[in-house]
């Protein structure tokens, strides 16, 4: 399962510090953060296998997480 970290006024420097991990499928490949597109800008890490992201990030601070959440049905028939 993904996780994402969202703190706020946790820092004296930083406002809002957003973190995510990407801890399933560690046979997908995938890169760490870095300019997805230039305009608008968007940074955030690449799946290289489907070429999306799971975390990304405007220049204007408009943050998009993805992560996968199993519902209870889906836990009980899991081997």
């Amino acid at each position: 399962m993904c996780t994402v970290l969202i703190l706020r006024q946790a820092h004296p420097e930083w406002p809002l510090i957003v973190a995510a991990n990407r801890d399933e499928r560690y046979d997908r490949p995938a890169e760490g953060p870095q300019v997805l597109r230039q305009t608008p800008l968007i940074v955030g890490g690449l799946d290289l296998e489907r070429r999306g992201t799971w975390m990304g990030v405007t220049a204007q601070g408009f943050v998009v997480a993805l992560t996968n959440q199993r519902s209870s049905a889906n836990l009980m028939h899991s081997p």
